[in-house]
């Protein structure tokens, strides 16, 4: 009877093969495995002539021929087995752990489906490339635009004179220290997006009303390296950039449709921070009254919009804005949004922001009325404010389309937490606009679900929700009469914190002992899924604990995949 079976973790070879260092890849790209070369297909030791020579030339395999280096996670031995006969054989047993920097792949192929390859149930497969992104998202949390592009057949010939145009340099050494060129020879995405065979566009549009249901009067498509749709773009936006003109005496004054520089601040942070992991497309729409910029993707994890509105930066993608700040595209991090703000002191209108997990939306008001359908001045709200907009741009589809949106208009939000203007929260959804509001200070708009809760984020980060509101004297969008408080805003307490929430996860020494604990206490042979559940742990850190501890002869497993027991040995 074999010893060992043929699984997901373990594979059989009988002699060393070029198809070895493929079974090596698609077990670094999954849970990691066993290799046993010297073995028939059925698990029987039948040995090999010169193990010493096959040890020599599977290190060669993982330190030449697969990238990235994976030699940290491998371990070749030579062990001695009795075949059904009981006869000694040699064999070779080549132990490969789950790798950080997934995928691996052969460093002739690439990122590339010929090149990556996973576990299978007992076969190792080629990658699809849904597969290999998947991997590339789930590796160490690497940015997107610093991580390997899956297409390396690139060319950068408007890039290269786009660089020269500006005086900046072009070379093998500069595209690496970009980010263009990782450690592995391997163009990064952000090469990808300064390629001439960037697949991201920007699709822009001119309506002759101030909804999409106006008929079009331009509308074009920008392809191409990010450079030249950046150019492109912004030429399109100049063209459309109408003026108009006073008099001052014999003095002619002309002033802009949207100043020049925040249309440029807008552009630049739809293309620089938008998330290319998404396949969607950005999108600039000019309306008689406001100048929409949108573009896939929220704001990145960590940073509040509130913190965006202050000039707070966590660029999306680093590495192609320090490419940008190389080309003095962009002149610091976090200065677009109060740059934009600026633009419109003394305006009787402002910018305004939606986000939302999905999109991003900046909106800029018409400065000297609409004119692409000869309308009247675009009206303005109560006390001096935004234009009148659809609630979201999900609401002027006519559909629902993302779960949750953050509003903001500009200017009003950098107020000192002083001031009670606060960050107005909309969710998309079933909504009834209700007025919240506060003696002695403006009142603010809040669309609350007609489920759910509703919530206000104050200047000074504290959150009311919605029966805080009503408790302090705030309508909620099921009162029927608007209130208004007259005394201090409640602040949300902060949430208790837990020891599971503070305390700092295990080291791998003391997993270990936790481990080997658990199981003598239990007394009887466990699983990995209750070991996972008992420890509060996740599953690939289960599994590397677990390899280490059978391979040190702490503890024996019997069964097979998901019937596989550990007990102590």
């Amino acid at each position: 009877m074999p010893l060992l079976r043929e699984s997901s973790t373990v594979e059989f070879k009988r002699q060393l093969t070029e198809w070895t260092k493929k079974e090596i890849i698609a077990f670094a790209n999954c849970e990691g495995g066993d290799l046993y070369i010297g073995f028939d297909d059925d698990g029987n030791p039948v040995g090999i002539d010169n193990p010493d020579s096959v040890m020599g030339a599977v290190g060669d395999m993982i330190r030449n021929a697969i990238r990235p280096d994976l030699t940290a996670y491998t371990d070749i031995t030579c062990e001695c087995m009795n075949d059904a006969e009981g006869k000694p054989r040699e064999i070779v047993h080549v132990t490969v752990l789950r790798g950080t920097q997934r995928p691996y792949y052969l460093r002739n192929k690439g990122l590339t489906p010929p090149g990556v390859f996973i576990r299978h149930g007992v076969s190792s497969v080629p990658a699809s490339e849904h597969q290999i992104r998947r991997l590339l998202r789930e590796s160490d949390d690497m940015a997107f635009d610093s991580s390997p592009c899956l297409r390396q057949e690139l060319t950068f010939e408007y890039a290269a004179a786009y660089f020269r145009k500006h005086d900046v340099q072009w070379g093998e050494n500069q595209r690496r220290t970009l980010g263009l060129v990782n450690d592995n020879e391997l163009y990064t995405n952000t090469a990808l997006l300064l390629s001439d065979q960037c697949h991201h566009t920007i699709k822009s549009a001119v309506f002759s009303g101030s909804t999409k249901a106006s008929a079009f009067i331009d509308r074009r498509e920008f392809t191409g390296s990010i450079l030249q749709q950046l150019e492109d773009a912004y030429r399109f936006l100049e063209l459309n950039n109408t003026q108009s003109a006073t008099f001052d005496g014999l003095y002619r004054n002309d002033h802009y449709a949207w100043p020049p520089s925040a249309l440029r601040e807008a552009l630049l942070n739809a293309i620089v921070h938008r998330d290319y992991d998404s396949t969607g497309t950005t999108f600039i729409n000019i309306y008689d009254d406001r100048a929409e910029f949108i573009s896939p993707g929220g704001l990145p994890l960590n940073i509040a919009l509130a913190d965006a509105l202050n000039g707070m930066s966590m660029p999306r993608n680093r590495t192609l804005a320090e490419v940008f700040y190389r080309l003095r595209l962009i002149e610091s991090y976090g200065m677009g949004i109060p740059s934009i703000t600026r633009q419109y002191e003394g305006c009787g209108s402002r910018p305004w922001i939606q986000t939302s997990p999905a999109f991003f939306s900046l909106t800029l008001p018409r400065q000297n009325g609409p004119s692409n359908s000869g309308g009247e001045t675009v009206p303005q709200p109560r006390g001096g404010g935004s234009p009148s907009r659809p609630s979201t741009i999900a609401q002027e589809r006519g559909e629902r389309r993302h779960s949750y949106t953050q509003f903001a208009t500009l200017g009003e939000d950098l107020a000192p937490a002083d001031e009670a203007n606060g960050l107005i929260i909309e969710t998309v959804a079933q909504q009834t606009p209700t007025t919240i509001s506060r003696k002695g200070a403006p009142d603010a708009l809040i669309l609350a679900p007609v489920q759910g809760d509703a919530h206000i984020v104050m200047p000074d980060g504290s959150v009311l929700d919605r029966m805080e509101l009503r408790a302090a004297g705030h309508v909620t969008h099921d009162d029927a009469q608007p209130q208004h408080h007259t005394g201090p805003l409640h602040q949300t307490a902060p949430p208790e914190e837990t020891a599971s929430s503070t305390a700092p996860p295990p080291t791998s020494s003391e997993l270990e002992r936790l481990t080997l604990e658990l199981i003598a206490k239990r007394n009887v042979p466990m699983s990995r899924l209750e070991i996972e559940q008992a420890l509060g742990i996740n599953k690939n850190r289960a599994a590397y604990v677990l390899r280490k501890l059978e391979k040190e002869g702490s503890i024996v497993s019997s069964g097979s995949a998901r019937s596989t027991s550990y007990a102590l040995a």
